[in-house]
Formats: structure tokens, C-alpha cells, sequence
């Protein structure tokens, strides 16, 4: 039995995406959708349109579904229309026409968020959560993920996954589409496959980038990142894998400092093991008021790269020497630890 509404919420849009899709293969017959599947996105059409498409009957056979995707994209306001609309659609108990919305990221204090969740108690709605791994999980993440596209991987092959390429979970999935091509069906997936089907040596990751520049070595991160973008890597992607970082390891000398144990932190922030001896180190060589500049640096910086194309290059170079400047700063003139 299919509900009248669907909510998709939570933070990982990659599977929230996937089990979207399988709701429209299941529901709507691949002859019948030009005619009975509407997808509409931020910008496409005003919430009383959508409400219209939603209560429309299907053509022929099957089910009509439509998709709002983004529903965060919408103004608040919309956002808000677009939910009551739902209540009042959750509320018939027949009907051949399905309301999906996927709302990754929904902010959670607010109105429209608080009226999804209501959807559980209606009749013919339903709310399916879809929560972000933790870091720790993102490995046995991989491990399902792939197993859903017909690929068995070695968990210590996720883990170098991991490693080279980052916990972002729509890249992750890429690469496992990438590797289900690279590999082909019944073999098991080793770490040696995944670092050539990379492209990269293990310390050749976007994420060895700040691991290395917050951990003092300025000289080897200044010759990982002409590595990484002869690799072809994004500069402003890498301007983005430097900020999680400078935030991330902020968090973790907020903590020390208020006096936290080491085990504490790490389940408070998230900090994967292969990477805590690192964090904790940059945490506890780098003074507190350094992290307020750096940040300041990397926002310039993105806001360079996306405004001087031709100069991108230089700016993640100055980039770098100005965030290794910044970690000492405070040190040399007496106002640091």
C-alpha cells in the first residue's frame, strides 16, 4: 500500500535520493511516466500548483507521483505552504496519486520541519528519516552502499575510500559507481584497487592537505597541493576540505581547553580514529585566537577562487603560507600559550 505523502528527511540525500527512485519505479509503470510523474525543484512552480499536481488522478495504469526535490531550496514561506499542503493530502485515506518531499537539511527548529513530522499521525502520511553516518559509521556506510550496486568491498578498502577521497557522501557515491565499472561483478574490492581506481597514493588525499599544513609541515603541504591540483583536483574544493578541518579541529581545542578527556571530544565531535592522534596535536599546538583569522583567510580565499578563475593557483599558494603564518603568530609576539 502506497501513502498519499512521503516526507524524506534527514542528511543523507544520497540514499533519501535512492529510495525516492525506488519509489518511482515501483509506482509508476515506465510506459505511463511522461504522463504520471511531475518533478518539480526551488523555482519550478508556486506550493498551490504543486498541491494541484498532487491531487491530480493518474493516466492509464499504476500510480501518478510527484516529486518536490529540495523542498530547503523554497522560501520559508513556501516551504510552510508546501507542508500544510501535505497535512491536507495526508489526510485522504484513498487516492492514486503520491506527494513525495525530499527535504534534506530541513532546519529542524522550524515550522515547515515540525509540520512534516506531523505526517506520521495523519492517515495516509509517512515521515522516513534518512540521518547522516557518523564519522565512525561512514565505512560500514560504504560497505551497504556498495552492496546495493553489486559490489563487495573490503571494509579496510572502505576505510581507504575514506582516506583519499573524504567523508562527503555524494562523492563517495560517485566513486563506488565509478569502481562497480572499474572492477566488474564478483570480485571483492581491496584497498590496493581502490587507490588506483583513484588515481592518488595513499597521502596524496584532498584531506592529508590540512592535515598536514595545520600540523606544521607548511613545506609538504605546499608540494601535496601542486600534486593534488596536477591530479585535477577543485581548487575550491579544497578550499572547502581545509575549512571542515580548521572547524573541526577549533571545536576540538575549545574542548581541551574547557577541560574535556580526549575520549569525550572525540565522541562529541565526530573525530575519526585514524585521524585523532593528528587533530588532537594541531588542537594543542595552534593558540585559540589563530582559528578566527585562518577562517577569515579561507573565506577570502574562496571568495577569490570563484571571482579570479585565472589566478586560482596563486591564491590557494598565498592561501597556505598565510594560514602557516597565522599558526604562529600569536606565539611570536608573546600573546599565545
Amino acid at each position: 500500500m502506497f501513502k498519499a505523502v512521503y516526507a524524506f528527511l534527514g542528511e543523507d540525500e544520497v540514499t533519501m535520493r535512492s529510495r525516492v527512485g525506488d519509489l518511482i519505479g515501483e509506482a509508476v509503470p515506465e510506459a505511463f511516466r511522461d504522463f504520471n510523474l511531475d518533478q518539480f525543484s526551488p523555482g519550478d512552480a508556486a506550493p498551490a500548483e504543486i498541491e494541484e499536481a498532487a491531487r491530480r488522478n493518474p493516466l492509464g495504469e499504476g500510480r501518478r507521483v510527484v516529486v518536490v526535490r529540495d523542498m530547503g531550496g523554497f522560501s520559508p514561506d513556501q516551504q510552510e505552504e508546501i507542508a500544510a499542503a501535505a497535512l491536507r493530502l495526508a489526510r485522504l485515506k484513498d487516492g492514486l496519486t503520491t506527494l513525495a518531499l525530499v527535504a534534506p537539511g530541513l532546519d529542524r527548529r522550524r515550522k515547515p520541519y515540525k509540520l512534516l513530522r506531523a505526517l506520521d499521525d495523519e492517515p495516509s502520511g509517512q515521515v522516513l528519516e534518512f540521518p547522516a553516518p557518523r564519522p565512525w559509521e561512514i565505512d560500514g556506510w560504504i560497505v551497504d552502499r556498495a552492496g546495493q550496486k553489486g559490489i563487495d568491498i573490503h571494509r579496510q578498502a572502505a576505510v581507504a575510500l575514506v582516506e583519499l577521497v573524504g567523508d562527503d557522501l555524494g562523492q563517495l557515491d560517485s566513486e563506488l559507481v565509478k569502481l562497480s565499472l572499474y572492477v566488474g561483478p564478483g570480485v571483492t574490492v581491496t584497498a590496493d584497487q581502490i587507490e588506483a581506481m583513484v588515481g592518488r597514493r595513499r597521502g596524496e588525499s584532498p584531506w592529508d592537505l590540512p592535515r598536514r599544513l595545520l600540523g606544521g609541515d607548511t613545506a609538504a603541504a605546499q608540494v601535496l597541493l601542486e600534486r593534488l591540483l596536477t591530479a585535477g583536483e577543485n581548487p575550491v574544493f579544497l578550499v572547502s576540505v581545509l575549512t571542515r578541518y580548521c572547524l573541526e579541529v577549533w571545536q576540538v581545542a575549545l574542548l581541551l581547553d574547557a577541560g574535556r578527556a580526549e575520549k569525550a571530544v572525540i565522541q562529541e565531535v565526530g573525530i575519526r580514529k585514524f585521524a585523532a592522534r593528528e587533530t588532537f596535536a594541531a588542537a594543542r599546538r595552534i593558540p585559540l585566537d589563530a582559528f578566527p583569522r585562518m577562517l577569515g583567510a579561507l573565506k577570502e580565499c574562496d571568495r577569490g577562487l570563484k571571482s579570479r578563475s585565472r589566478q586560482q593557483k596563486l591564491l590557494l599558494e598565498q592561501l597556505l603560507v598565510t594560514l602557516a603564518l597565522e599558526q604562529q603568530r600569536d606565539r611570536g609576539d608573546g600573546t599565545g600559550e
